[in-house]
């Protein structure tokens, strides 16, 4: 997104998870003190009613614990996060809060420049993501189903919020194109986020990054126009296995994950499905060394040197699970893999069986599992070869990431 909101991987609208951001229930309100992302905390969101203890405060008014909750399950649920000891990870739990609060930031920024969003607006703005991402019946369901509790309300309210937040930097940028515009677009995000971290409080076990309490390093300056969608203003790094954790967190960070992005956005998709939708059959359970559906990407970051590529099974466990490929040494030359072939320069890590090869996309008969493909642009080539181990790789290319994007389907048997 063009300025700072945290998205959820899906969803929201991703994402839209779809998508880009909104908040959990009830009408949004781009009052100050009106019901919103933030303030709507306990209805529909697993919390008992009046249960409006504050874990976050922003310009006086409140984000729940039960909010907090709410959309710490559904991030969850999109990112992969495996839980321990009952509880999910804190980063799981902070991109939850950051979304909350940032969505919170632009309900008040917009109340302030006096910018509004109609609700014929938002449902027009929903209906169309819903027709591009969710073409087939069943496929929103599908969706909503393993969300971790995201309802169309939900999906409603991030509409308007993604709206809220292009027709603020549309007022940003009024008058003014070109470089013109992304400077002044620049100079009004920078001066947001001062502006609303410094009206935000956070309760002693819950301050992050957009907290006014927060005192360590903060995530480096970046212009609007190489923040491919920002679904995310916060960071997280939530791991369904060690060596799989990386790939979450691009799949929920930064400037990657949103199953809908931004127009002109780092991008990744496939020719064989649609987002959300249906892996074709002939690319589920076709062998160990079956051809993995066809992936095309666009819109690298300038100064991408390398990519790496994971296919993950979100939903299986044991050996059907987890990574099923990891591809490092791609170029920013390539476009994209057609039937499994590499292009030269290509390694291939070891997936979650231990295999350093495509090891196949198979649900169990007659189940159903969500499959996440995510690439990284990174800015320095990492010297890995064939049969590398994730985990191993992961603190490295981890700090050479550029940007990344993700898709979801599902394969059925």
């Amino acid at each position: 997104m063009a300025l700072a909101v945290a998205a959820l991987a899906t969803g929201a609208l991703g994402a839209v998870g779809c998508g880009e951001s909104a908040k959990p229930t009830g009408t949004v309100s781009t009052g100050a003190t009106g019901g919103s992302v933030a303030a709507v905390a306990d209805t529909g969101a697993g919390g008992k009613g009046g249960d409006v203890q504050a874990v976050a405060v922003v310009d006086g008014t409140p984000i729940s614990s039960a909010a907090l909750a709410h959309w710490t399950a559904v991030t969850a649920a999109l990112s992969g996060a495996k839980r321990r000891g009952g509880a999910v990870p804190a980063s799981v739990r902070d991109q939850a809060l950051g979304f909350l609060i940032t969505s919170r930031w632009l309900l008040d920024e917009a109340a302030r420049v006096g910018v509004s969003v109609s609700g014929a607006e938002a449902h027009a703005r929903l209906a169309q993501s819903e027709a591009k991402q969710f073409p087939k019946p069943g496929d929103l369901q599908r969706f909503l189903a393993s969300s971790g509790g995201e309802t169309t309300a939900n999906l409603l309210e991030r509409s308007r919020i993604e709206l809220l937040e292009a027709k603020l930097s549309q007022h940003a940028t009024a008058g003014r194109s070109g470089a013109q515009a992304t400077a002044a677009l620049d100079r009004f995000r920078g001066a947001f986020e001062t502006r609303w971290r410094a009206r935000t409080t956070c309760r002693a076990g819950y301050v992050m990054e957009d907290c006014r309490e927060y005192k360590g390093p903060r995530r480096p300056a970046a212009s609007a126009a190489s923040r491919s969608a920002a679904s995310s203003s916060s960071s997280s790094s939530s791991s369904s296995s060690s060596s799989a954790g990386s790939t979450h967190a691009a799949a929920s960070g930064e400037a990657n994950g949103e199953v809908y992005s931004t127009p002109g956005a780092m991008s990744l998709e496939s020719s064989a499905f649609e987002r959300n939708g249906a892996i074709p059959a002939s690319y589920v359970c076709a062998g160990a060394n079956g051809p993995p559906p066809p992936l095309q990407w666009q819109h690298l970051p300038a100064k991408t040197t390398e990519m790496v590529l994971f296919v993950i099974d979100d939903s299986s466990d044991g050996s059907g699970g987890g990574i099923r490929w990891v591809v490092a040494g791609l170029t920013p030359g390539t476009t994209g893999i057609e039937n499994g072939r590499l292009p030269a320069g290509a390694v291939v890590g070891q997936n979650s069986a231990g295999s350093a090869t495509y090891g196949g996309i198979c649900p169990a008969k007659g189940q159903s599992d969500r499959i996440e493909f995510v690439l990284w642009a990174l800015k320095k080539q990492i010297p890995l070869s064939n049969g590398f181990i994730p985990a191993v790789a992961e603190s490295e290319y981890s700090k050479s990431e550029l940007g990344s994007a993700v898709t979801y389907a599902v394969a059925s048997r």
